[in-house]
């Protein structure tokens, strides 16, 4: 029979603080069952050297391990939204909005690598558009933000003449069209075109958007 260490006590608390099961703990540190058992129910009564108190938030610090297993979210993500969560109570978000700004946050479009710039820049627009939208919010402005495709103007000119790329872009009649309509309607949103298919798949599945994005 393996003897029962100080140290594989100290692994069996630490996998199901985890969120692992009886189960995958016996098979993950190599004891019994019974054992992992009998080790939870030395910690839950205070009887091993670990940080005093601890014992009375076992089932919570485990239910949030389960619950971020569940979502695929590591603990340096969790470091980041709660980071994110405290700036924004600094900026004066209300405690029933900080869900949706974190959701915002995770919203921005997926970046395109080799322009890590132009694509930091597009990110920065949109958070100003709306942390300046929030503070206006009780006032008569109104913030709008318009994401376009590419659209077909003398900007965009030098980068297409001379190559192979023909298509450059939508009208500018067809942005014009598209605002109108959002402003007439207090649609604050703006995203217009081939856009909507980049924004749409960042929010859905971001990690997958951006190797799609990045795979040319």
């Amino acid at each position: 029979m393996k003897p029962i260490t100080l140290n594989i006590k100290s692994k069996v608390v630490k996998l199901f603080l985890g969120g692992y099961s009886y189960d995958e703990i016996a098979q993950q540190v190599g004891i019994a069952k019974g054992s992992v058992v009998n080790i939870i129910g030395e910690f839950r009564e205070g009887n091993l050297p670990l940080p005093p108190g601890m014992g009375e938030y076992v089932d919570v610090l485990r239910q949030l391990a389960v619950d971020l297993k569940k979502h695929n979210t590591s603990i340096a993500q969790l470091k980041i939204y709660l980071k994110l969560h405290v700036k924004l109570q600094d900026m004066g978000v209300d405690s029933d909005e900080v869900e949706q700004w974190l959701d915002i946050c995770g919203d921005i479009a997926s970046p395109i690598a080799s322009m890590p710039v132009y694509c930091a820049t597009k990110a920065g627009i949109h958070m100003f558009s709306v942390s300046l939208r929030h503070q206006l919010k009780d006032t008569p402005v109104k913030v709008f933000e318009i994401v376009p495709p590419a659209v077909d103007t003398e900007l965009g000119k030098g980068t297409t003449d001379g190559s192979e790329q023909e298509y450059r872009g939508i009208l500018p009649s067809e942005v014009a069209a598209a605002t109108l309509k959002a402003l007439k309607n207090d649609e604050y949103e703006v995203v217009i075109g081939e856009a909507k298919g980049l924004v749409e798949g960042s929010r859905k599945d971001f990690e997958k958007a951006f190797q799609e994005l990045n795979s040319w």
